[in-house]
């Protein structure tokens, strides 16, 4: 993936599904503004975070994904968030820093939720 990330540095919208398991150089792709990622062997997304400032709209669906804080302090634009079958147990940093943040799909049962908004 990483070959892909380098090559297309205009991407704005990016889907993947199954074996994806390195994201780490995803903010070669810093107009990105689309992004969705399911895949279980996802477990770090802090590039995002790091690189992809643009982002509104982010689909984890089913990674496994306990922490998005870095998506807080660093996709300001994000509108969309989707982190059904995730773990993510703090919403803190998606609070302060997702202003924009308009449509958040989580699970039903909250109780694993220990911070929210």
């Amino acid at each position: 993936m990483s070959a892909i990330f380098r090559a297309c540095p205009n991407l704005k919208l990016l889907d993947f599904s199954g074996g994806m398991t390195d994201i780490s150089e995803i903010g070669c792709c810093p107009d990105l503004m689309s992004l969705s990622i399911s895949s279980r062997s996802v477990t770090d997304i802090s590039a995002i975070g790091r690189g992809c400032r643009k982002l509104q709209q982010l689909n984890l669906n089913g990674c496994k994904v306990t922490d998005i804080s870095a998506i807080g302090r660093g996709c300001p634009e994000l509108e969309s968030l989707d982190i059904t079958r995730c773990g993510v147990t703090d919403l803190t940093e998606i609070g302060r820093g997702c202003s924009k943040l308009a449509s958040l799909s989580i699970d039903s049962d909250l109780g694993h939720v220990a911070k929210i908004l």
